[in-house]
């Protein structure tokens, strides 16, 4: 009898650990920041493969490409869109659409990633690389 009731004892506690962690990534997945596609309101090539956004409420996000993005610091304009929705979310991936000027063509480059900088890390940015 004594046996069972541990066995009942630690089966609910397996439980109760699996429910939290279910609970923790629910959490985490609401706590995802998005931005709409349209309102990007600048952005600037941080390093190799990066870009920086800032988008019209003040929020600052960093782009990953993949592969590199050619000539993207020559063209006056972007467009990012997703294959969901007109929201950009962090952990997505989604594309990068730029005009090249040249006959009206326009570059497309795979976006691996975005995610939101912090308060620090917007400060960090170096004056070259900011939005």
């Amino acid at each position: 009898m004594r046996r069972l009731a541990h066995i009942a004892f630690f089966g609910l506690a397996g439980a109760l650990v699996a429910c939290a962690s279910d609970a923790a990534v629910a959490q985490k997945t609401v706590a995802r920041s998005c931005f709409l596609a349209r309102d990007l309101g600048g952005w600037r090539e941080a390093k190799p493969n990066h870009i920086n956004l800032r988008v019209l409420n003040g929020e600052y996000y960093q782009a990953f490409l993949y592969p590199s993005c050619p000539n993207i610091d020559f063209n006056n304009s972007i467009t990012i869109i997703t294959r969901t929705s007109d929201r950009v979310c962090e952990g997505d991936d989604a594309e990068l659409i730029a005009p090249n000027g040249i006959g009206g063509r326009r570059d497309s480059c795979r976006i691996d990633r975005i995610r939101k900088l912090t308060d620090e890390e917007v400060t960090a940015i170096p004056k070259g690389e900011k939005p």
